[in-house]
């Protein structure tokens, strides 16, 4: 432009349109300054609205110099007041407990050097001298040029009371625990007390049976056998099931009739079905009418379960068990 129209401009203008453009420059960085502070002292107002809320401490660490800085909330944390103790890496070492200050410390400059985030819970010396739970995070997030940790930060978040009821819980699993064992010792313990008279009455009934009885006390006879059979039974079920909760059930594995077996079942029941009008039938598969390897009492222990459900269930009608081969080589 002063090339195509030859205007001179005066040595002092241009100097001060010069200091205009400098002067608009630095207003506009130091209003990006002062819009940059604002926002600064946000996020700061911010960060420590939330760690008042949730409670948590802030410490950042510099290594070089081995200064830290504890927040506020890191001091109320243990019931200390601000400023307690110095800003030093040697007085959070001096407040961890004993039993696990090696491990920590171990752990946590494996992390700063590897630059991985850490998470650790222990315990910390409160004022009152007792110890306080305590989870820190942490991760290194500067550097120097040779690649040495320069600065540490993270948080420590109360957890006392979390920790407290994980150790009511355990104790309580333990008192449940040995609550359970005792259980399982007094029915073991009361079954074979109980079924060692038991078969006792039960020989005598079957030696009753063969006297001369009329019918009428016949079937007197009949029916205490049988109550004294469900009782057995009973028994029994309790003693397998504490084997079954202690890990000690046996199984054995010998040849047994299936056929007779089932018609074994259906007959312990005839009475009571006879007493409701009921039919009792066993459909089996000529197939199936052979010997089979395993344990026969368990076996007869569900057919028991599934006929007496059945007959207990059942006011009218029929009740058959089917038996057939779902595969043979």
């Amino acid at each position: 432009l002063w090339e195509t129209h030859k205007v001179d401009i005066p040595p002092a203008l241009g100097i001060l349109a010069v200091l205009a453009v400098l002067v608009c420059l630095l207003l506009a960085y130091l209003l990006r300054l002062r819009r940059a502070r604002i926002g600064l002292r946000e996020s700061e107002e911010r960060l420590q609205t939330s760690l008042e809320a949730t409670s948590d401490g802030l410490w950042d660490w510099s290594l070089d110099g081995d200064k830290v800085y504890f927040s506020p909330g890191y001091f109320t944390m243990l019931g200390y007041e601000p400023d307690a103790f110095p800003p030093a890496c040697e007085s959070w070492y001096g407040l961890l407990h004993p039993d696990e200050r090696d491990a920590v410390v171990e752990v946590v400059d494996a992390h700063v050097h590897s630059g991985e985030e850490f998470r650790l819970e222990f315990r910390l010396r409160n004022k009152g001298g007792g110890w306080t739970w305590v989870m820190a995070r942490g991760k290194t997030i500067d550097w120097t040029r040779d690649g040495r940790p320069l600065r540490v930060v993270g948080t420590h978040t109360d957890i006392n009371d979390r920790k407290l009821f994980e150790e009511r819980l355990v104790r309580a699993k333990e008192a449940a625990e040995a609550a359970n064992r005792v259980k399982d010792e007094f029915i073991a313990n009361i079954s074979h007390e109980v079924r060692t008279p038991l078969n006792g009455v039960m020989g005598m009934l079957q030696l009753l049976q063969t006297s001369g009885l009329n019918d009428e006390q016949r079937n007197f006879v009949d029916t205490a056998l049988h109550s004294s059979g469900n009782l057995l039974r009973v028994l029994n079920d309790l003693l397998d099931f504490s084997k079954i909760q202690a890990g000690k059930l046996d199984i054995r594995e010998a040849p047994f009739d299936l056929a007779g077996l089932v018609e074994e079942s259906l007959g312990f029941f005839k009475l009571q079905a006879g007493g409701k009008d009921l039919e009792m039938k066993a459909d089996i598969d000529p197939a199936a009418r052979k010997y089979y390897l395993g344990d026969a009492g368990r076996i007869r222990q569900i057919l028991f379960n599934l006929v007496g459900n059945a007959v207990k269930f059942t006011d009218q009608g029929a009740i058959a068990v089917e038996v057939w081969e779902l595969w043979h080589p």
